[in-house]
């Protein structure tokens, strides 16, 4: 049965409870309850113990039940396997002595097998012998043919590499021509400005001009606007004095405020603030009129200004743009001899390839033919093979059946002992089963008296549970109706005290109307000053940064001494600067063209000892936040404005950042002190009024405290609400409009202290600035004047300085330059090693003293243990051949496929290179790939005798071959030996077997048999395999037996 949820009441103690009447006095029959419940729980308990122990009664005699059947199954089947062994030993005894005789006829027959296989592999080895010469013949023809198209890769290209230049020049020479066309277009469009920039000035000032009336206009409408404002504000401020004497006249307070004269004195002082606002906004509207003329008036300044800067630029720089014409022109004439130099050679190189390409077709036909005769002669081998395949196969089929028949015979042998070690232990175990069988019923009889004596005692305590049950339900029922009764009775007085509880909600709404007055009243007043000196600080800041700025700019750019300083230091300057272009970048470049031309290498490259640093410009993106300014008598700035600031560097630009950061925190600020809830603070004294608990049930106590406690609750709870609700709905309003007022008080002279303050910063940078921009334009155009005239000269002077380094750097430092390069290898099989060989020249009578570095830098088909190698000796002026670079053939490689290896060799640069780099690529095609898996099928531990008539077993020894990578005409041959400690113990029936031809991934079994000596018992018998193709061992391994 499910206890239903009881409420009981924590109002007062237990002791409390006695004086209760009956009828609600559940607290003694409680303890009744509980009682007889512990009661049940007791009896319950030992039930729930007898029951468990009945239970694991009958689970044990299960148990022993179903142990005796098992064990009377399991001798009924092993008494039926004893009889099914004896049997069984009768039929293999037979069975053995039938195996023993085929066995020894398949012996008779593969020894005759083998002596035909020896006279036909005797034949081979003699034809092979005889074909040798031919198959010399082609492998030498096919090495010179390999070394014919390494030579045409060579030449086709170096082919390709004058080609290129060939074209690269002309593209060269294109773009030159390209860049005369849009030089003369520029240098047109150039003196086109400069003619009309006369007549732009002259109609800007007269913009400027009507500009300035508008500027006056706009300041007097103002100044009239704000008299009128500071008009209206005077009458305003004598209408709230005399509002404030009546109030206090008639007493001051609530009461004073509902008067009719200080009612009426209030609406007049209300349709005043009206006014006032309306002309407040007509002085926003003023200000904003007067901005955009200011605005608009400072725009065609500056717009003069860049004008005039123009002006005094453009000069400079269309004599900068005849000045790049003139050397682009020089360029041309030197790039159109240099394309006909590349026209000749591209020919030449091309007439060498063609030569190139004809001797590798004639190697290749001489190579075809040589092929076709070895061919011809190699048709008696072939039939040689055909018949040692076949009787190979007759070898196999015959070594499959002696090893089948052999295995069946040692299988039935091992069997029969198997069996004999078997039947003594099976006749064991029955009689152990017998002996199981007698304690097991001797147990079975005692579990079951023992359920006999539990069953009585479970019967007993269910008896006695049932009794104790329904003592205990009888007292339940007294219990729950009390307890029922009392909390209906508790319930009804809480609900009479929360009842008297509604006037809480007028008393908080009129307490917090003056909360919300006083609140806005302090937070606004706060704000608004904030507000006020950070709008005025950012806009002043950013306006006077603009307008001191392009006025001290104007005044710096007149000034006739920095012109005439950076005219004079600007020639020089661009004189040495051509002298030292000449001797840090065309000097090296001589040097390289000229070390290049002695090194007669076309396949080189360069590497600065430094590159340049490029500068790199940061631009940077503001973003100007949108703030949603109210306005006053002094606008905020425009996006324009901002912009402007932005653009211009002076000592302001850390403070105009600090207090647009400053603005938009107050901003913030603002925002969030709006916010009722932010701000809001709960009332700490509650007013709460009388109250009547009387009513309640039988004037009980601990009834009328609930009551009370009921009507604390609510009312609290009530006031609380109602309290915070006034104040969310008016806060925001009051606390706006006197953010406003305050802010409109402050904010125009906090303006115009900031901008007095601002303006001497700004105007001294742009002085600064005007000045430096003149000088950077006289410096500019003379420098490039300078620079054009010295520069031929000095070219001239570099030129003959870099032939005499060239010359005196050869002939003292060791200088190598790569000549050749090409594979070395015996075979190119997959798995197979070879070496790349570089031949290399020193042209230098120096020897080489520091080592010189070659790097792999790609390569197929091929793996490299390393990939830097270094060349320690080169003595001077000869020729060395470094053969190092060793690799191996990619082991999965099949016939045919191209093998590439690309590296460079990494040499000293000279005076003015960190390192010169030569590069080279070698190619060849792999040959065929005999990759082979090979699994062992053999008795590890065999046996040397039968013990059934101690005969000598012939065992077979299989194997079975795989190639991995490709398909084998030829196959593989199969060595088999015995090792010299191994030999006197075992006799091998053969010791060669070739597979025939194998497709890829194609298994072929084969096998060897052999016999036994007794004084191998015990001892460690090694066998070695070899695996050949074509005469070459590609893979060996020793296997170990232990006979027994």
């Amino acid at each position: 049965m499910k206890t239903p949820l009881l409420i009981i009441p924590m109002v007062v103690s237990t002791v409390a409870h006695a004086n209760l009447p009956d009828e609600i006095n559940y607290e003694p029959y409680k303890v009744q309850y509980e009682r007889l419940s512990a009661d049940v729980d007791v009896i319950t308990s030992n039930l729930e113990g007898a029951e468990g122990r009945l239970q694991d009664a009958y689970n044990r005699e299960a148990q022993i039940t179903s142990s005796i059947q098992n064990i009377q199954d399991e001798n009924v089947r092993l008494i039926n396997t004893i009889d099914n062994l004896i049997a069984e030993r009768q039929n293999l005894t037979v069975q053995a002595n039938d195996l023993t005789r085929i066995v020894n006829d398949l012996e008779s027959q593969i020894q005759r097998a083998q002596g035909r296989r020896d006279q036909l592999e005797n034949r081979m080895r003699s034809e092979q012998r005889r074909l040798t010469p031919y198959e010399r013949r082609v492998e030498r023809v096919t090495r010179d043919l390999v070394q014919a198209n390494r030579e045409v890769d060579v030449a086709n290209r170096e082919f390709r590499s004058a080609k290129e230049r060939r074209e690269r020049v002309a593209s060269e020479l294109q773009n030159l021509e390209n860049s005369i066309t849009r030089l003369e277009s520029t240098l047109q469009q150039q003196e086109q400005q400069l003619s009309n920039i006369e007549n732009q000035i002259s109609q800007a000032e007269g913009r400027i001009g009507n500009l300035q009336r508008n500027v006056q206009t706009a300041e007097s409408a103002k100044e009239r606007e704000v008299n009128k404002l500071n008009s209206l504000k005077a009458e305003q401020a004598t209408l709230q004095s005399e509002l404030d004497a009546l109030i206090a006249q008639h007493g001051g307070g609530r009461v004073a405020r509902r008067h009719p004269d200080v009612r009426a004195k209030a609406a007049e002082l209300g349709a005043k603030r009206g006014e006032v606002r309306t002309q407040e906004q007509a002085v926003t509207n003023a200000n904003r009129t007067l901005s955009q003329a200011q605005t608009a008036l400072q725009n065609g300044r500056n717009t003069v200004a860049n004008l005039r800067r123009s002006q005094q630029s453009l000069p400079g720089q269309i004599q900068s743009t005849r000045s790049s014409i003139q050397s682009t022109r020089q360029n041309i004439r030197s790039k159109r001899q240099e394309l006909s130099n590349a026209r000749d050679r591209a020919e030449e190189k091309k007439a060498i390839a063609d030569a190139k390409r004809a001797e590798a077709r004639r190697l290749a036909q001489e190579k075809r033919a040589s092929e076709e005769e070895l061919a011809r002669e190699s048709q008696d081998l072939e039939r040689i093979i055909a018949n040692l395949d076949r009787v190979n196969e007759r070898v196999r089929n015959i070594g499959e059946d002696l090893r089948r028949n052999s295995d069946a015979l040692n299988g039935t042998l091992a069997r029969l002992d198997r069996i004999d070690r078997d039947l003594p232990e099976l006749r064991r175990n029955v009689a152990d089963n017998r002996r199981d069988l007698n304690r097991l019923d001797t147990d079975l009889i005692t579990t079951q008296n023992q359920i006999v004596t539990l069953n009585e005692d479970v019967n007993q305590l269910r008896s006695q549970q049932t009794t104790a049950v329904v003592a205990r339900d009888r007292k339940y029922q007294e219990y729950v109706s009390r307890l029922d009764y009392y909390n209906e009775k508790l319930s009804e007085a809480q609900t009479l005290g929360a009842s008297q509880t509604d006037v809480a909600l007028s008393l908080g709404q009129n307490d917090s109307n003056q909360y919300v007055a006083n609140r806005s009243d302090q937070l606004g007043a706060q704000i608004g000053v904030s507000l006020a000196q950070a709008q005025a600080s950012y806009w002043s800041s950013v306006r006077a940064e603009i307008k001191g700025y392009n006025d001290g700019y104007a005044t710096g750019y007149s000034s006739q001494a920095d012109q005439t300083r950076g005219q004079q230091e600007g020639e020089a300057a661009g004189r040495t600067a051509a002298i030292d272009y000449a001797n840090t970048t065309l000097k090296p470049q001589f040097f390289n063209e000229i070390f290049a031309a002695k090194l007669e290498s076309q396949n080189l490259s360069f590497t600065p000892l430094a590159s340049a640093t490029d500068i790199e410009m940061e631009t940077i993106e503001t973003q100007v936040k949108e703030l949603s300014d109210i306005l006053a008598n002094v606008s905020p700035v425009s996006a324009s404005e901002i912009k402007q600031s932005l653009e211009i560097n002076t000592n302001l630009d850390s403070q105009v950042v600090t207090f647009k950061s400053n603005l938009e925190e107050v901003v913030a600020q603002k925002q969030s002190t709006g916010v009722a809830r932010n701000v809001y603070q709960a009332p700490t004294n509650i007013p709460y009024t009388n109250f009547d608990c009387s009513n309640v049930y039988k004037n009980i106590a601990e009834f009328k405290a609930a009551c009370e406690a009921e009507f604390f609750d609510v009312f609290d709870s009530k006031y609380k609400a109602e309290y915070y609700a006034t104040f969310e709905a008016q806060y925001n309003n009051m606390y706006e409009t006197r953010v406003e007022a305050v802010r409109e008080a402050n904010i125009e002279a906090l303006y115009n202290a900031g901008y007095t303050q601002a303006y001497p910063v700004a105007e001294a940078s742009g002085i600064s600035d005007g000045k430096a921009e003149i000088y950077r334009q006289a410096y500019a155009q003379a420098y490039d004047s300078g620079y054009e005239a010295q520069i031929p000269a000095a070219t001239n002077a570099a030129r003959g300085e870099a032939n005499q380094e060239v010359n005196s750097y050869i002939a003292n430092n060791a200088t190598l330059t790569l000549k050749n390069s090409s594979i070395q290898a015996t075979d190119l099989m997959g798995g197979s090693q070879a070496k790349v060989n570089l031949e290399l020249k020193n042209i230098s009578p120096k020897d080489l003293s520091r080592p010189v570095v070659v790097r792999i830098t790609n390569s197929r088909n091929t793996r490299f243990a390393q990939r830097e190698f270094l060349i320690q000796n080169a003595p001077g002026n000869r020729t060395i051949n470094f053969d190092d670079i060793a690799f191996q053939i990619e082991p999965t490689a099949t016939s045919g496929q191209p093998i590439s290896v690309s590296g460079e060799v990494i040499l000293n640069g000279g005076l003015y290179n960190a390192r010169r780099v030569e590069r080279f690529t070698v190619n060849a095609t792999t040959a065929v790939n005999p990759a082979i898996s090979s699994n062992l099928n053999f008795d590890s531990t065999p046996q040397v005798v039968t013990t059934f008539r101690n005969r000598t077993i012939l065992h077979t020894f299989g194997i079975n071959v795989r190639p991995d990578v490709e398909s084998l005409r030829d196959g593989y041959t199969i060595n088999i030996s015995a090792l010299p400690d191994s030999a006197e113990y075992i006799v091998l029936k053969s010791t060669s077997i070739r597979t025939g031809a194998l497709t890829r991934g194609q298994t072929k079994n084969v096998s060897f048999n052999y016999t036994l000596w007794l004084a191998g018992r015990g001892k460690n018998v090694r066998l070695k395999l070899d695996y050949v193709y074509q005469g070459k061992t590609i893979k060996s391994e020793i296997v170990t037996m232990v006979p027994h």
